[in-house]
């Protein structure tokens, strides 16, 4: 089970519930395409300025904008990543790359360009859809329904067995 097949389950599974009733869509049927690393390199990379990019490797910016800046969403910050002052306070503790402080304003420039490029394009990448998904299972978590309860319950006990094995 590849993790992008696990996703499409939990997707699946979410768009049954909301074919129930009243809940959050996860609809990526309008995205066209979801950015990994190959795609992000190919489409993507080679439009930004060669200022802006100013030798960073493109596998430290990759890195930092899924890992640090969008990685660090969570049902604590209501699902919102760094903002570029968070970002680059916390830097020392959450970077996972080998950029230099000084070009950390320069890789936030590029995630904002990489999202707004993104969302022009109807793109989708594996954090997003992430995201969606566990919005989502919050929502049904704080529903109060006993079947959404239960259904996040089965959701998060299937991640579990998965990240154990």
């Amino acid at each position: 089970c590849t993790f992008d097949y696990l996703l499409r389950l939990i997707e699946n599974s979410i768009r049954e519930q909301e074919n129930r009733g009243r809940y959050m869509k996860i609809n990526n049927s309008k995205c066209t395409g979801v950015v990994d690393f190959r795609r992000f390199n190919i489409g993507y990379w080679g439009l930004l300025s060669r200022r802006l990019k100013s030798g960073i490797p493109v596998d430290s910016v990759f890195l930092e904008i899924m890992g640090s800046i969008k990685g660090s969403a969570s049902p604590a910050t209501d699902f919102e990543p760094f903002s570029r002052g968070e970002y680059l306070r916390r830097r020392w503790k959450t970077s996972l790359s080998l950029i230099p402080a000084g070009e950390m304003g320069a890789v936030y420039d590029m995630y904002e360009w990489y999202e707004l490029a993104k969302k022009e394009r109807g793109d989708i990448d594996q954090v997003d859809r992430v995201l969606k998904v566990m919005k989502t299972l919050e929502a049904f978590k704080s529903s109060g329904e006993s079947e959404d309860i239960v259904f996040e319950q089965n959701i998060r006990s299937m991640l579990d067995e998965i990240y154990v094995d």
